[in-house]
């Protein structure tokens, strides 16, 4: 409210990025009478990190038509659910149990499943794609799995949220990983994980 600044929710995913977007453009069409009664309200307008809108696009287009069909490129989903467990590790795993786990560039949706399932905790999956609708959509009826449409730069979560954050292939296709790295890492606990 104080700085009268709203985000569209659609199909069930907050679309909590800092600058407008086509989905912004549709929500206001849709529900352009139910706005008019918000007159000092107005969408997000900051300006996007350097890359992030050609990384929106095309990330988006590549996995919108996904159909959960058991395989990602050339790996089974148990073969992705293995390296996964893998990479994070037993101490992560030991962090995470029954915590919150973070991963940040979700895409469809696997490893935050995966976490959610073996490390019986609540799982956030941030992306900044559209692949993160579909995720939405295909995971819905779990009550321990979440997802936002959102920036690694701005992440609507406070800081030490995380027992765990995973991210992987994602934080080299921004303008900078560093910037990348220190913009995610404050959100993992003290104690905490990343991978």
């Amino acid at each position: 409210q104080a700085c009268k600044t709203y985000f569209p929710i659609t199909h069930g995913l907050p679309v909590l990025v800092p600058y407008t977007t086509p989905i912004h453009q549709d929500f206001a069409t849709e529900f352009k009478d139910e706005l008019a009664h918000l007159p000092d309200y107005q969408f997000p307008h900051a300006e996007p990190v350097s890359g992030e809108q050609f990384v929106m696009s095309s990330f988006s287009s590549e996995w919108l038509a996904y159909d959960y069909d058991g395989v990602i490129w050339d790996l089974s989903y148990e073969d992705h659910e293995k390296r996964f467990m893998a990479e994070i590790g037993p101490n992560a795993v030991s962090a995470g149990q029954r915590g919150t786990f973070l991963e940040v560039g979700c895409g469809i949706g696997l490893s935050a499943y995966f976490a959610s399932t073996n490390l019986q905790c609540d799982a956030i999956g941030v992306d900044l794609s559209l692949a993160v609708l579909v995720a939405t959509r295909h995971f819905r009826d779990n009550p321990f799995l979440h997802f936002i449409q959102a920036s690694a730069f701005s992440l609507p979560v406070r800081t030490k949220f995380a027992d765990v954050i995973y991210t992987h292939g994602v934080l080299h296709h921004t303008h900078s990983t560093e910037a990348a790295v220190k913009a995610v890492g404050p959100h993992c606990r003290d104690d905490g994980w990343m991978y």
